[in-house]
């Protein structure tokens, strides 16, 4: 020991205890507090090195952050002169690597350390640091037998901007504990220790290094390129779950490693807890100490010790939150700023997952997607909640377009909003999530914690295990998400539905790229669900029943394989409604109604299901009852909708009324008005609405719209020109087919219309669902009409009437195509059901209803002026 060096600060010095390639360290007792501590120095030699001294600084400055009972707890820093210490807690024991020295140790034996080693790391990732250098020399194991890992020296920090001590070139830490990508000098994140830690593990029960080469170059090559023994192989009375826990720690790709020290830690305890100990480490602890120094400061009686329990024996809230959690990086404690639920059953709680709040950037990868994985993720949890209904994020966006941010609340109608914001460094991202309360905009609850940029999977699952955390009333229905999906396939999948959403990519890319992962993660249900959802757009434009049939396919495979996610219920509920597969529309509802029972996306569902049935008024007896429950702007839209095609006009105004009132410059409530406006017989107003409408976005429901308000004023020439546009953009639809060679039709064009109809009829009859959708039976029917097939027409359109019995439209179109066929009776008949149930009497001045005009008592029907004198 340097002479010179016997006292600094109150710390008198009392023995050396050892030295490693940078520092020494001494045993020492703090004269006022009379407390033993361990002071680590910088070896005499490299006093002089600045990098040494920072070095010592920061190995002081991150291990203070660290305060864990497996962690050597940091006390001080001390600056003398021309040298610095570290000043540290006392252990009385000694290292994993002398115990080594006796040979393996027996795996009950080392199953309690190993736990605690698992979760000092995960306590230390928590906070953002990596080690760098987990070995069995800093591991040291107390006279109780607990684990305390130390030496700090090069570790690194995540979160933090600082440079590495290093040459770019220059390998940190010790070689034979490497992992392959820290051997390879490459960026390193938490998966880098948890190989190390398989490194370890596997010197310990099998008494040799892994790796371990004749020289440097030879270990490193081995790193990269070996793979070890099995233990079991080594040593039968090794468990076949260690020796394949240790074998996927020792993976080459960082992915294919267990995610986090958390998760090892509770399989390390799950095993210990199987495999009790018949002594512990106390003993040859207690054997191996180094006297020296407390020897010379206590006597031998103040050395004896109590056993402790064994940290196998984990509670199991514990052992439970290790792997909910998963978490990578530093955890800040959950702040609740509000009054939490009721201890009574909650009902259907409705939230938004708002669009994240993203600041700073990454070394490597893109802020961005990782803030739509995290929204993604947080909107998964919710709905992985028992009675929680978590609003599509396509949704939301589309409100927050038609109304804006400050209106979204009452337009959405939701209970909670739950706010993402991260906060972006190097490879590391700050990820807070907020709860708030819709009705006052109150926080109710946030969470902060971090998150690698690169690893997306994991962080779904931390998103999700704090928002269950954060609601003790709701159910978790599937306590893994994600557990057999490939990490990098979840990540290819971020990027594609970001794609997707952003439009960067066509359908039929993504759709390719999609069934490559499918392939790779054949269990992953949103991959399936995701491409039937494009498969189902793409069949909305070429009506090919090919499509539509494989879209229900994989909707169904994606609900068998998530058989409790609502998300892929919905997705299986639209495709089969829009593919005439009522009955599997009907056991989807009853699923969503299993999870959700009474909930209002439910009876939504269930009312759209009835008025495909033919059944309007218990469609919008259940849609008002809904809505009277949960009155969002985009519900009052439906209602509304249902109103008016079920005839009931006016109250369908006095409901777009209402949403209008509160959110005047909503595009769709504008446009719906239009349509009221032009069904309710006043085209000169329906045409300057829809007008300013195209002005702001040529859509083609609002171009078509503006074809008819010009046709029934009699511009055809203007109702051409709309149609035509509409139909360049929905070239496959039959109904805007329909409508351009009806106009052309009036303008003279009666070759050119001839040849539409007969694309009307071929578009219709490729659509498979067409025999269960009445309007494409009536569109079908006014073709063959035209066409002169009268016994087509009239066996498609008593179809639709058998279909839709009570729809006031209906009746009217089937009215239309018997005046055409010259079944003037039965056009009556048909034109009186339809004014019964509501429908405009203008659309009957029409001219196709001219043979009808002579006839007095439909004159009377429509409300026009009849000749008394006849």
């Amino acid at each position: 020991m340097d002479e010179s060096f016997k006292a600094i600060g109150p710390y008198e010095i009392i023995g050396r205890l050892g030295s490693g390639g940078m520092g020494e360290v001494f045993a020492a007792r703090h004269s006022a507090l009379d407390r033993l501590v361990a002071i680590k120095r910088i070896r005499e030699e490299q006093q002089a090195s600045s990098e040494s001294r920072q070095r010592l600084r920061r190995e002081a400055r991150l291990a203070a952050k660290l305060n864990h009972p497996s962690i050597v707890q940091v006390y001080d820093v001390i600056q003398q002169d021309d040298f610095d210490c570290i000043v540290m807690e006392y252990v009385e024991g000694t290292s994993l690597h002398q115990l080594l020295k006796s040979g393996p140790i027996d795996f009950r034996q080392l199953l309690p350390l190993a736990v605690e080693i698992a979760e000092a790391l995960a306590e230390a990732h928590r906070r953002g640091i990596i080690h760098r250098d987990l070995k069995p020399e800093n591991i040291l194991v107390a006279l109780n037998g607990r684990a305390k890992v130390t030496d700090f020296g090069v570790a690194k920090s995540l979160l933090e901007n600082e440079p590495d001590l290093t040459h770019d070139s220059a390998l940190v830490g010790t070689c034979r504990a490497m992992s392959p990508e820290q051997a390879r000098g490459e960026p390193l994140d938490h998966r880098s220790d948890l190989f190390s830690l398989g490194s370890l593990l596997y010197e310990a029960l099998s008494g040799n290094s892994p790796f371990a080469g004749e020289n440097q170059l030879a270990t490193i090559n081995r790193i990269n390129h070996s793979q070890p023994q099995p233990l079991g192989g080594l040593r039968t009375e090794i468990p076949t779950e260690l020796s394949s826990l240790v074998d996927q720690l020792l993976q080459k790709a960082p992915l294919a490693r267990p995610r986090s020290a958390s998760e090892v830690a509770c399989e390390l305890a799950r095993l210990a807890e199987a495999n009790p100990p018949s002594q512990t480490l106390e003993t040859a602890a207690t054997e191996l100490a180094a006297p020296t120094a407390e020897q010379a400061i206590r006597p031998p009686a103040a050395r004896h010790r109590k056993s402790r329990p064994s940290t196998a024996r984990i509670r199991p809230l514990q052992t439970i939150a290790g792997l909910a959690l998963a978490a990578v990086l530093v955890v800040v404690p959950v702040l609740w700023l509000g009054s939490q639920e009721s201890t009574e059953t909650p009902g259907i709680l409705y939230a938004a997952v708002l669009p994240p709040v993203v600041e700073g950037s990454l070394s490597t990868g893109d802020p961005e997607l990782t803030a739509y994985g995290i929204r993604v993720a947080a909107q998964r949890g919710l709905l992985n909640l028992s009675g929680v209904a978590a609003l599509s994020l396509n949704r939301v966006d589309q409100a927050e377009n038609q109304v804006g941010r400050a209106k979204l609340r009452s337009f959405l109608a939701v209970n909670e909003f739950v706010q993402p914001a991260l906060l972006c460094a190097e490879m590391a991202c700050q990820v807070t999530l907020s709860r708030i309360r819709s009705e006052d905009e109150t926080t109710v609850w946030t969470d902060t914690f971090h998150v690698l940029a690169n690893d997306p999977a994991h962080s779904a699952r931390v998103v999700a295990s704090r928002l269950a955390r954060s609601y003790p009333q709701r159910l978790v229905r599937q306590r893994e998400l994600l557990q057999e999906v490939d990490p990098v396939d979840y990540y290819r999948y971020l990027e594609l539905r970001n794609q997707l959403n952003t439009r960067q990519a066509s359908l039929e890319e993504v759709r390719a790229k999609l069934s490559l992962i499918r392939e790779s993660s054949p269990r992953f249900a949103d991959v399936y669900s995701m491409e039937a959802d494009i498969l189902r757009e793409q069949f909305f434009d070429s009506r090919r029943p090919d499509q539509l049939r494989e879209s229900l396919a994989l909707a169904q495979k994606a609900h068998q394989l998530a058989p409790h996610d609502p998300t892929h219920l919905r997705s299986l509920f639209q495709i089969a409604l829009e593919g005439g597969r009522l009955e599997i529309a009907r056991e989807a509802v009853a699923g969503l109604e299993d999870l959700m029972p009474m909930g209002t996306e439910v009876a939504v569902r269930r009312a759209l299901l009835l008025e495909r049935e033919g059944k309007g008024e218990a469609a919008l007896r259940i849609m008002e009852n809904a809505i009277a429950r949960f009155p969002s702007g985009s519900n009052l839209f439906n209602l509304a909708n249902l109103q008016y095609r079920w005839g009931r006009l006016e109250e369908a105004r006095q409901n777009l009324g209402l949403l209008l009132d509160r959110f005047p410059q909503d595009y769709r409530a504008t446009s719906f008005l239009a349509q009221l406006e032009l069904a309710g017989g006043d085209p000169q107003r329906a045409a300057s609405l829809y007008e300013e409408l195209v002005k702001r976005k040529p859509e083609y429901k609002e171009l078509d719209s503006l074809g008819l308000s010009y046709f029934l004023m009699g511009r055809y020439e203007k109702a051409v020109e709309n149609f035509s546009r509409a139909l360049d953009l929905v070239p496959t639809s039959p109904v805007a087919t329909l409508n351009l060679a009806d106009a052309l039709q009036m303008v003279g064009e009666n070759a050119e219309s001839v040849r539409l109809y007969q694309q009307v009829i071929d578009k219709v009859e490729r659509d498979p669902s067409s025999a269960e959708q009445w309007q494409m039976l009536t569109v079908k029917a006014q073709a063959w009409a035209h066409l002169g097939e009268e016994r087509k027409a009239v066996t498609s359109v008593q179809r639709a009437l058998r279909l839709s019995p009570e729809n006031p439209q209906a009746a009217f179109e089937a009215a239309l195509v018997y005046v055409l066929v010259g079944d003037e009776t039965s056009a009556l008949v048909n034109a009186e059901n339809a004014v019964r149930g509501g429908f405009e009497r203008r659309w009957f001045s029409l001219p196709w209803f001219e043979p009808l005009m002579k006839d007095v008592q439909f004159l009377r029907l429509v409300g026009a002026p009849t000749d008394t004198r006849r």
